[in-house]
């Protein structure tokens, strides 16, 4: 079930669609798993590639600095893949709020007119 839903206000228009909400929830939790898969593959591709930057003095201070900042770019997207994802779940659960409260409404509504 869609419903839509505007209101004009004083510059512009407001409103929310059940079905928009739920279709940009959806592309959301699949970039999050984009996210996810990318990441592995980066990772995968890193690891394979080992130590290039050599043994000696010089190759060690570079790796040790490169594998930390490595696990903090790794941290940080994996945090931005967490938000992509709560974000998708928030906007399909919006749209299911959404339906669920157009339908009690729709069930409180009562004819005009004096009682029978």
């Amino acid at each position: 079930m869609t419903i839509s839903w505007r209101v004009t206000i004083v510059g512009g228009e407001i409103g929310v669609d059940s079905g928009s909400l739920r279709q940009a929830g959806g592309t959301l939790t699949d970039e999050a798993k984009a996210i996810v898969t990318a990441l592995d593959t980066l990772r995968k591709v890193l690891d394979a590639q080992g130590g290039p930057w050599g043994a000696d003095e010089l190759g060690a201070r570079f790796g040790s600095e490169y594998t930390g900042f490595a696990a903090q770019a790794f941290a940080a997207i994996g945090t931005y893949r967490d938000q992509v994802a709560f974000s998708g779940g928030a906007h399909s659960e919006g749209a299911r709020c959404w339906v669920d409260l157009e339908r009690f409404n729709s069930g409180q509504a009562r004819p005009a007119g004096p009682a029978r």
